[in-house]
């Protein structure tokens, strides 16, 4: 009986010390991630959290390590998922803990540092300063860090006078670190800039751009510089609502253009233009809170906005409470509710479809989101002709970036029948497809890429001429599609094989799930 008393006691030892605590968990996670095992990391975390269910250190810890596996691929689409897996995770940290200090810190850096249309840099300032108003530190070189990373975001949001306050506040709390020599060079900079700033607006204002110039500019249609001019005119007099409404009229024009050329020079122009125009908008409000005009207007562009604004719901609040509290504006909020939650719809059926494995529930979706159909005539075309007919079946938040091309059997490229607008301006430029890009070395881009197109049933057609304007010879081909939905990363690429000679032909295929129709035909002669 005393050995079977000592030999349980010892089991429950053995048993005891057997089990990983909590920072044991971290501890190793830490390891792996110092030593670039990310996924063996990964794998460290959720074993804790299935232990230890709901601690924000992990989940702050988790964020962090795909928020840096998002910074070391150079996969746009694999990025892309990562930065999102990321947020997700660091966000459901905050919500266990809002005082969690590493976490605050972890979602700010990683929401200054992503690109800009993911509109993530307004979270990160107010994580920055959440941390400094409720005094979750104390250290002094942590306050300097936090500092230096606000101060960071505010440059990164155009707003150099809080930037220069937090690198102040950098050398309050520390004047040696080499934090500290990087917040003296940036006030420098700072300092330059201001300079240079102010002797541009009395240059300018020396001259004769007023609120006529702009008037003409408009009626040329050349608002480039008619923004370039009330941007100046805004700067100096913040509160002039004539001059706010003009630049939000003249940058709705500039947005009405779609993707252009100029998005070779500045591939985040038009992203840029979207966050404007919300500044715009919530100036015009501000100022004139009563103004029903206004207020409709910026709550129909705050809804209409690409999702990387985040401001959908902003505009929906609005909405519902005119509705509620304005009954001669009911109808017209009614209505542009009706509109946001049509796009809130695809929101959620574009994220069911991206996350289920269930082919039925695919198919559904698909199907919700059925297309009109067109119709070709070959007996109105001059043959030979070579038709691509096809349906996009998916609809997401934004146009998909699409490319249509064909190569010989052999892999050598002969036309683009099709690129949309952003791939085939930013040209290099872009990585949403990097087949196409690969394959036509943008050799005809200027001459075929056209808007971008969205769900529903496309034709385009083939002159059976090269990129070079030669006609090709008989022979074997492929057709290549490749597509890629942003945000939320869906992509295909795949080939269709046939034969030109003389006979005509139709070809049908139904393999693919974003691009579920696809036919093609050749009319060599009718009366065949």
């Amino acid at each position: 009986m005393k050995y079977s008393v000592v030999f349980f006691i010892l089991f429950i030892w053995l048993t005891c010390s057997a089990v990983e605590t909590l920072q044991d968990y971290l501890q190793t996670a830490d390891s792996l991630d110092q030593q670039n095992q990310f996924e063996s990391a990964i794998k460290t975390l959720e074993n804790a959290n299935e232990k230890y269910p709901d601690h924000a250190d992990v989940f702050s810890r988790w964020g962090l390590i795909y928020g840096k596996m998002a910074g070391s691929t150079s996969d746009f689409m694999k990025a892309g998922s990562y930065s999102a897996k990321a947020f997700a995770l660091l966000d459901k940290a905050v919500s266990l803990d809002q005082n969690h200090l590493q976490s605050r810190i972890n979602r700010g850096i990683l929401g200054s540092n992503v690109p800009a249309f993911m509109g993530k840099l307004s979270q990160a300032i107010a994580d920055f300063e959440y941390i400094i108003t409720n005094n979750l530190t104390a250290e002094i070189s942590t306050l300097a860090f936090v500092h230096f990373q606000l101060a960071t975001a505010y440059q990164k949001n155009d707003n150099p006078s809080k930037a220069e306050e937090n690198f102040q506040k950098v050398l309050q709390y520390d004047s040696e670190s080499e934090i500290a020599e990087s917040a003296r060079q940036q006030l420098s900079q700072l300092s330059e800039e201001q300079t240079g700033t102010d002797q541009e607006q009395l240059d300018d204002y020396s001259s004769e751009a007023d609120l006529k110039d702009v008037d003409q500019l408009m009626a040329n249609s050349d608002y480039e510089q008619a923004a370039i001019i009330l941007r100046k005119l805004i700067s100096a007099d913040p509160e002039n609502l004539q001059i706010l409404l003009m630049h939000l009229q003249v940058l709705g024009n500039l947005a009405g253009d779609g993707y252009n050329e100029k998005i070779y020079q500045d591939p985040e122009y038009r992203t840029n233009l979207a966050f404007e125009i919300a500044d715009i908008l919530d100036k015009a409000h501000r100022i004139a809170p009563d103004n029903m005009e206004i207020r409709f207007i910026r709550d129909e562009l705050l809804i209409e906005l690409p999702f990387f604004v985040g401001r959908m719901d902003e505009g929906i609040d609005d909405l519902l409470w005119i509705s509620e509290n304005k009954p001669q504006h009911q109808a017209k909020a009614l209505f542009l509710l009706g509109k946001a939650y049509r796009k809130k719809a695809t929101s959620h059926w574009v994220k069911a479809y991206t996350e289920t494995s269930d082919p039925e529930m695919k198919e559904l979706i698909l199907k919700t989101q059925q297309p009109k159909i067109k119709y070709f005539n070959p007996s109105e075309t001059e043959l030979p002709c070579f038709i691509v007919d096809f349906t996009l079946g998916l609809q997401d938040e934004l146009e998909p970036q699409l490319a249509i091309w064909i190569e010989t059997a052999e892999g050598k490229f002969v036309k683009t029948i099709y690129v949309s607008g952003f791939s085939g301006f930013v040209k290099e430029k872009q990585v949403t497809l990097p087949s196409w890009a690969k394959s036509s070395r943008f050799q005809d881009a200027d001459l075929v890429t056209g808007a971008s197109i969205d769900i529903g049933h496309h034709l385009y057609q083939w002159d059976l001429q090269d990129y070079a304007n030669k006609t090709v010879t008989a022979g074997e081909y492929k057709l290549f599609f490749e597509i890629c939905h942003w945000p939320h990363v869906n992509y295909e690429y795949f080939a269709i094989p046939f034969i030109l000679n003389s006979e005509n032909f139709e070809i049908i295929n139904s393999d693919n799930e974003l691009i579920p129709q696809i036919r093609l035909r050749y009319y060599q002669d009718l009366s065949r």
